[in-house]
């Protein structure tokens, strides 16, 4: 038997399957949505709970000194930094004191000292920073039964890498006089026995306090 639709059935049968269909697709999206959704919340609390870690690594340049501690491992959780406390150990170097750590090898960036709290996202080097440790040696001149010269002089100056207590300075005790006597130099012994003679004018290496005595010519 064949069924006859009027034509009005039929745009009546045709617009609720279109409603269907347009149904079925809104479904589907909300479904996607949904699933979509559920895979973000499980990423996201997978992330929390398993925490991607990296290290990152502090390297201290003694800067012309020695010793003190190479490096340092600092700990970031999921791009954020960690705080610690710094430490570079102490390094030394002979005729200065250690002062603290810059991020600039002349000591133009920021300080930081050992025990300062930091956190960190990258590698970076931190180098010592260097104050010169100023000495300061007197030389007494004796006249030795003369009379007259200068009575002491003070050498002032920083060391060199290579000595701890060294100043350069030039030699002048002055010209003592004694009757009868014609005045020759100075020297560290009384009797003049010293091995080395000292001339005003020229430059000595003073490594401590000291007496030196005219040295005379009758």
């Amino acid at each position: 038997m064949t069924n006859n639709y009027s034509l009005e059935e039929k745009n009546a049968r045709d617009h609720s399957t279109n409603k269907k269909s347009i149904m079925q697709k809104i479904l589907n999206v909300c479904t996607i949505v949904l699933t979509f959704s559920a895979v973000l919340g499980l990423i996201v609390t997978l992330w929390q709970f398993m925490p991607i870690t990296e290290t990152y690594t502090v390297t201290f340049d003694p800067n012309g000194g020695n010793g003190g501690i190479v490096e340092q491992k600092f700990v970031a959780k999921n791009g954020v930094g960690k705080t610690q406390w710094l430490y570079g150990g102490t390094p030394t170097r002979i005729g200065y004191t250690f002062v603290c750590w810059n991020i600039k090898s002349g000591g133009s960036g920021e300080d930081l000292h050992n025990g300062a709290e930091i956190t960190t996202n990258g590698d970076f080097t931190l180098y010592a920073v260097w104050m010169p440790i100023i000495v300061k040696y007197t030389v007494i001149f004796d006249p030795n039964g003369g009379i007259g010269g200068n009575g002491s002089q003070v050498f002032i100056g920083a060391p060199t890498d290579s000595e701890e207590k060294v100043v350069l300075g030039v030699f002048n005790g002055g010209t003592p006089t004694r009757s009868g006597y014609t005045f020759q130099y100075w020297n560290l012994e009384r009797d003049g026995s010293g091995a080395r003679k000292y001339f005003n004018g020229e430059t000595l290496t003073i490594t401590a306090d000291c007496t030196v005595y005219a040295i005379w010519k009758k």
